[in-house]
């Protein structure tokens, strides 16, 4: 239990995995188990912990999902606009010449990094799940979830809020919805029913009638499907820990974040 005893009936510290259930979700308890610890170790067991779990990485992927649908429906932005008719498959390698999208390497800065993010964690957790380690894969779906909530999208906020649907507005939301469409795919194994819920609504309304009919029946994504910048990869890196040292230096002297500083 949340204390360290090991949860028995006759203790009163069980937890009966249905009110769970109900009051948590399926995913919720399959992500708290898979991404807690090392399977070798100790889990302490609570609802408040599953919560947690919960919200760092489940609720926190909904919310841009949430991000994305309300702006693309503001704008008018389809996936599916233009592209070809005899389409065979969902893949970003096979959406071949749509209105308005552009390869990675015309795209920003943020663009292409955030891509190259998605490439280098498809890499890890096709590596540990080949190798058995849930809690591995697990962890690099965590920071790549965080880096596409808390860095890219937060970056990107005022390219959404602008009017009218110029290039680097497109560039935006295709790369947001090729990072959303293929995290639906990776995690599947973990999380497989918002990984449905994000396939049906992002892949499969797109093409109902070329996409495979569940996410669970689609091939798992390849990181040779977008480019790697290495040397923007470790650039964005600094400063991200740059960023981060910032608001440490910050919270430590109790100075808001959006207080102006004379000197750094």
């Amino acid at each position: 239990d949340e204390k360290g005893a090991k949860m028995s009936k006759s203790k009163g510290n069980y937890v009966e995995p249905k009110s769970i259930l109900n009051s948590q979700g399926a995913d919720a308890l399959r992500w708290y188990f898979l991404s807690g610890v090392q399977p070798w170790n100790s889990l302490r067991f609570s609802e408040r912990a599953v919560a947690m779990a919960s919200k760092d990485f489940l609720i926190k992927l909904r919310n841009v999902f949430q991000f994305f649908l309300i702006y693309a429906r503001i704008d008018g932005f389809d996936p599916a606009r233009g592209g070809s008719a005899g389409i065979a498959s969902a893949r970003p390698s096979t959406w071949g010449e749509h209105a308005g999208r552009r390869p990675p390497a015309e795209r920003s800065a943020l663009d292409r990094w955030m891509l190259g993010e998605l490439a280098l964690t498809i890499r890890t957790v096709r590596e540990a799940l080949d190798a058995y380690d849930s809690f591995r894969a697990s962890q690099a779906l965590a920071e790549l979830v965080e880096g596409l909530s808390n860095w890219y999208l937060r970056r990107s906020r005022n390219r959404f809020w602008g009017s009218g649907l110029e290039q680097d507005k497109l560039d935006a939301y295709w790369t947001l919805y090729e990072a959303l469409s293929t995290i639906a795919l990776l995690v599947a194994p973990f999380t497989p029913f918002v990984a449905e819920e994000l396939y049906q609504r992002l892949v499969r309304a797109a093409w109902p009638a070329s996409a495979p009919a569940s996410v669970h029946l689609d091939e798992y994504p390849s990181s040779e499907e977008f480019p790697v910048d290495e040397r923007l990869a470790r650039g964005m890196a600094l400063a991200r820990e740059a960023a981060a040292l910032g608001r440490a230096a910050r919270a430590e002297a109790k100075l808001k974040v959006r207080m102006p500083l004379s000197e750094a």
